[in-house]
């Protein structure tokens, strides 16, 4: 991150692990390594401290559905081909008091920009929503990617009735393919390997702007994400592991996640009754026989 300094200068400051502490927790090895490499690169590099532009455009819900859809058409109709789209939602955290609801929804094709839809208040059969719905579900050409996508398409699902979407990608699950003792939180994520500084306490200040804005910074860190590991797992030639055991998972965990597990009750109640008396007879074998 760039930093002023009190002589008039900028200067590159990258927070970092003191070596020491790999000695104590080994785990953190990876991250003191990662950092240090990083540290090597820009101390090589003649480029200025300069964080990534991004451009977030926010649906103007107070004008006419008839202009919201215009705008929202507008922007899709620019995708063309076979492309890649980060999705991101934020919603309403479920209480006894609160009905789960979707806030708004964020879309990035590209790291640089995203197209965010204030959706609260808006009826799951409204013209916004079928649009967006439809996008999600078969829209032509698109690989959509989440972060965590199972909290989104859940939502997605039960919210607004959207059908399984054309989702394999995930930014979460790739990360945890590439190093699985690692964190995964996209902030995290962010902080490693990319330039993008700290922007999670954005929805703090209760502004609705600023929740806009960060669900758009989402969606584009995920899309920059995705790009740097889907080339990660090429280049370990860990692509097909990923396909084989996380993104063909991803439908049916999330199926699982909606559905639940049908029980057999009785049969169960039986299996705990003999595994029991399977148990005692262990420990009265285990003690000697003594009662």
């Amino acid at each position: 991150m760039p930093l002023a300094w009190f002589d008039g200068r900028t200067v590159k400051l990258i927070p970092t692990l003191h070596p020491a502490v790999t000695f104590r927790e080994a785990y953190l090895e990876g991250r003191c390594r990662s950092d240090w490499s990083k540290i090597a690169s820009e101390a090589c590099s003649d480029s200025p401290p300069t964080l990534p532009q991004r451009k977030h455009t926010i649906l103007d819900t107070s004008s006419t559905p008839e202009n919201q859809l215009r705008t929202l058409e507008d922007w899709l109709r620019h995708l063309q081909g076979d492309y890649l789209m980060a999705v991101d939602i934020e919603t309403t955290i479920p209480g006894h008091r609160a009905h789960p609801s979707i806030k708004c929804i964020a879309m990035s094709h590209e790291p640089g920009s995203s197209l965010v839809v204030p959706t609260m208040g808006l009826a799951p059969d409204s013209p916004t929503i079928s649009i967006l719905r439809d996008v999600l579900e078969c829209w032509d050409g698109a690989r959509l990617i989440f972060h965590n996508g199972l909290y989104d398409t859940y939502w997605l699902s039960r919210l607004w009735s959207v059908r399984a979407p054309a989702w394999t990608l995930d930014t979460l699950a790739m990360h945890h393919a590439l190093d699985p003792a690692e964190d995964h939180d996209l902030a995290y994520l962010a902080s490693i390997y990319i330039r993008e500084s700290y922007w999670k306490d954005m929805p703090d200040s209760g502004s609705l702007d600023d929740l806009h804005v960060y669900c758009g910074i989402d969606a584009c860190v995920t899309r920059e994400l995705a790009h740097i590991f889907m080339d990660d797992l090429e280049l370990g030639h860990r692509m097909p592991f990923y396909d084989q055991y996380y993104g063909t998972m991803l439908g049916p965990l999330r199926r699982l996640m909606l559905t639940g597990i049908k029980v057999d009750d009785l049969q169960r109640s039986e299996i705990e009754s003999a595994l029991l008396v399977q148990a005692l007879t262990t420990k009265s074998t285990l003690l000697g026989g003594a009662p």
